[in-house]
Formats: structure tokens, sequence, C-alpha cells
């Protein structure tokens, strides 16, 4: 210690550096708190008096932003608009709670008493302990606001992924002419009119009309994923000769029903609908004139609708009237005629409705057709064949599998999930047949494809397993069956999983394991 200072001379720069450190932090928070102020303000400076309306206006106009964001969310206008109002709404009320959570300072414009030692009961003492009270439970709410605001708005945005559509939604991109012709503006509004007239009576269905075209059938599968639509339409056109307009519509089915009649959810236990889950429309192309009578473009786009509502009588009829249109002899003998392949589709299309009605000699019908008018097309074989299946006759439907995958042995431009229904059906028809070796044979051809990343290709994976099992348990190997019955739980669905823990469940009975059956039907 110095001679000449005293302790409290000593003590006092130790004293001022503290303070001038504890400044320059608060000092820094009030220049961050400044910025924040900036932000929600929208860089409007306010005064004392203009304060409280300034931040009653922001906080109104950002909540406003964050409901009709979510309103428009849920009315399906999953727009740039739309997510712009949710970011801005919830990202601004966020940095809100922030700044009044972290970097409001009211205590700055606070008048203390001039004399220090003033009694606590004088009014301006209590006034500023409530004040201070008040503050704290701000501070307090802003701060769980701040995490909870951006929580709750991503939360829900994904949850509103996840819930279905309240309507049927038809997707209309805007139509682009071809290279080097001229545009008509009209095009597009006039397909919107037609459909839009056509759907009128149906409350469940919305048209909904986007001002940009497709390049691509990747591209239009993405934008109405994100609109959860049941079809999107686009398409291009072509030079308009003698008033005739040729316009190519692409059709992309994304929405199939969720619910089957019971006799034909109870068939999939035979492998009977596990390709009846490919809509044959899906990515359809059709030729037509729009500036002529034929009205088979709305009919069509009406039955596909119908039938992602599960309305099997009107997607029926609407169905029918399309294909009335397409057989129009004064239609095929115009130089726009659909092609063989479209027509054929329309009646596949049908013919699977008829199908899911438990109509099946109609549905037999409509595959007959389809394959008359386009016999190299394997798929068609394999609904045929799935018909056959659900009826018993396994002769059949093998021989309907076998021409499918004898026409296109990868059936390519289907994947691997539809490659594995063909041999995983057969291979079932062989098992009820008692062919074990040709069973196991295609069944095992199923599990090898592993197709488990799609919900179809899943659901195809399980039921290989499952009837694997039954297969092994015929041929006493019980192992080998306990293990596949396993497997087909482990990798099942929710929705799916009942029937392989009662497929297992019987298993055990029938090995006396009765604690074990028990638990899986429980399970059940």
């Amino acid at each position: 210690m110095s001679p000449n200072k005293s302790p409290s001379e000593e003590e006092r720069p130790n004293s001022e550096f503290r303070q001038t450190a504890i400044s320059n932090v608060e000092a820094q928070n009030i220049w961050v708190g400044r910025i924040f102020q900036t932000i929600i303000y929208f860089g409007i400076s306010v005064n004392s008096s203009q304060r409280r309306f300034a931040q009653f206006l922001s906080i109104l106009v950002y909540i406003a932003c964050l409901v009709w964001g979510g309103i428009k969310l849920i009315n399906g206008e999953p727009e740039l608009s739309t997510y712009a109002m949710l970011v801005l709404g919830s990202g601004l009320l966020s940095l809100t709670c922030i700044y009044y959570a972290w970097f409001w300072k009211p205590e700055l414009r606070d008048q203390s008493p001039s004399d220090p030692n003033i009694n606590s009961s004088n009014k301006l003492v209590k006034q500023q302990q409530t004040r201070e009270q008040q503050r704290k439970w701000t501070r307090r709410s802003t701060m769980m606001g701040a995490i909870a605001i951006p929580l709750l708005t991503y939360g829900g945005f994904f949850i509103w992924q996840s819930l279905p559509p309240k309507h049927s939604i038809i997707l209309l991109a805007e139509f682009e002419p071809d290279k080097g012709i001229p545009p008509y503006p009209r095009v597009t509004n006039t397909i919107e009119e037609q459909l839009g007239a056509a759907i009128r009576p149906y409350s469940d269905i919305k048209l909904k009309r986007l001002f940009h075209s497709f390049a691509n059938h990747g591209e239009a599968l993405a934008v109405g994923q994100q609109y959860k639509a049941s079809i999107v339409i686009w398409g291009r056109y072509g030079e308009q000769d003698k008033g005739i307009l040729p316009v190519s519509f692409n059709f992309e089915v994304l929405k199939e029903p969720k619910y089957l009649p019971k006799s034909v959810k109870a068939a999939e236990n035979s492998g009977a609908t596990l390709l009846l889950d490919i809509p044959p429309t899906k990515n359809l192309t059709v030729y037509t004139n729009l500036s002529s009578k034929t009205r088979y473009l709305t009919f069509l786009t009406l039955g596909v609708t119908r039938y992602s509502a599960e309305d099997w009588d009107g997607s029926i009829n609407f169905s029918t009237d399309a294909l009335k249109d397409l057989e129009n002899p004064e239609l095929q003998q115009s130089k726009l005629k659909v092609n063989d392949l479209d027509r054929s589709l329309v009646y596949a299309f049908r013919g699977k409705v008829h199908q899911f009605k438990e109509n099946g000699e109609q549905a037999l019908a409509d595959y007959n057709r389809a394959i008359e008018i386009s016999p190299n097309y394997s798929i068609f074989y394999g609904y045929r064949g799935s018909v056959y299946n659900m009826q018993g006759n396994h002769d059949l439907a093998i021989s309907n599998m076998t021409k499918a995958l004898n026409i296109e042995p990868k059936l390519r431009l289907w994947g691997d999930d539809i490659l594995g229904a063909a041999y995983v059906m057969r291979g079932s028809n062989y098992l009820f047949k008692g062919d074990f070796t040709r069973a196991l044979g295609d069944i095992n051809q199923a599990i090898q494809l592993n197709a488990t990343s799609s919900p179809n290709g899943l659901k195809i994976m399980v039921f290989a397993y499952r009837q694997r099992a039954v297969a092994y348990e015929l041929l006493k190997n019980y192992a080998h069956a306990d293990e596949d019955y396993t497997k087909s739980i482990e990798i099942a669905p929710k929705y799916m999983a009942y029937t392989s823990y009662v497929g297992r469940g019987r298993f055990y009975s029938t090995q006396q394991n009765f604690t074990r059956a028990i638990e899986d039907f429980n399970k059940a």
C-alpha cells in the first residue's frame, strides 16, 4: 500500500473500472436494443408519446400477418405470399419478444425522488415498485414468447402438411405455346371456364389456377404435392389451323383413395390389391382440339377427381361419358384422333373403379378392352390378373402375371415396387396351388428388390415377408417362418401391422406357444 494513499483511495480505481465495464455492457445492450427497435418499428423513429401506439400497431400487424398466412395455408393456398406472411409475422413477433425480454431498458427513463432516504410509503416509490413488477412479468412472458412463437409456427406448418386437404383440388397450370407459336391468351382461360362449369355442382372439388407453366413431369408433381392436389393439369398447344387449335393435356394423378370397399380390403391377404395402388392415368397425356365440342377432357378430369374422393359411381359415370366421346367416330376420323394408349388407359381406369366397386365382370370387360387396344402394355395384364386373383382363379391370375413379366421382364416403366408386386402376386397364387418351389422363387425375387422407399413398395415388402412365412410354415420350416413373421411386423407401418400380428399369433398357437400367441393377438 502506498504510504500517501488511504485504503478508500486505493480501492477507488478498481471501483471506477468496474463501473466503467458495467456501463460499457449497458451501452452495448442499448445499442443492440436500438437495432431491434429499428427493425420491429420498420425504421420509424418514435418519441415517448407515440411509443405505446407504435408498439400496439406493430404487434397487431405481425399477428395479422401470422393469422392471415395460417388461414391461406388452411384454405389450400401454399404460395410464396403465404410463406412470406408466416415467416414475417412469426419472425417479427419473435424479434419483438427478444427485444422486450433482453434489450428493453425503461429504467433509463425513470425519475428518482430527490431525497434518497425518502420513506418507502411515498407514492412515487410505490409506483416505481409496481412498474418493476410489471416489467419482470413482461420480460418473463416475452422470453417464453420468443421461444414459443417460432416453435408453434413451424410445428403448425408441419402438422398442416400431414393433414388431408379439405377439398379434392384440381391444379390447373398455364398452358404454353410450342416453340415459335404465337401465344393465345384465351387457351388456359377457356379450359378453366369449362372445368369450372363442370365442377360447380360439387362442393368438395376446388379448381385452383396457377399463372405459370411447368417444364416437366417432376416439377408438376412437386407443386401438386405442395398444394395437396388430387390432379395437376398442364400442357402445351400448337399452331392454329383452320380454326383448330391442337392442345396436349398432361394429367398428374397424386391422390389415391384412402378407403377401399370391405371385400377389396379383405382381398389384401391374397395380394389382389397390390397392383391396384398404381393409377393407370398417372402422367397421362391427352391430345384434343380446344375449339371442338369434344368434352372428354372434362369428363375424364371429373372421373379421376370423383375416384380420388371415393365416389365410385360418380367416377364410373364420368369415365363412361369420357369414353363415349373418345370412341366418337368423328373424333377418331379427324387428325386429332386420340391415340390408342390414351383410350386404353381410360378403359383401364374405369376397370379399376369397377374392381373397387366389386364389379368383377365389368372390371374384366374394361381390362379386356384395354388389352385389345394396347396389347403390349404390360400393366393391363397385371390388373386383369388381380381380378382373377380376387375371384380365386389362380391359373388365370398366374398366366396374366406371367404375360406381364414376359412383355416387360423388369417392368421398368413402373419401378421396383410394381415389379415386386407382380412377383409376390404370382408367388401367392403358386402358394395357393401348393407349388412351394415356384412360390418361394417369386417371393424371394420380390424381397430381393427391397423396394421400401415408397409407401406402396413398403406395403409389398410386408406382404412378401408374410407370404414367405406362410410358405415356410407349410414346409414345416418353423424357425424361418418365425423370422419372416417378425420381419413383417418390424417393417410394417402401424396400419398394416394388424395382419402380421394376427398371422404370427396364429402361428404361435399352432406351435402350442399360447403365451406369445395371446400377446400378439392383444397387440393386434
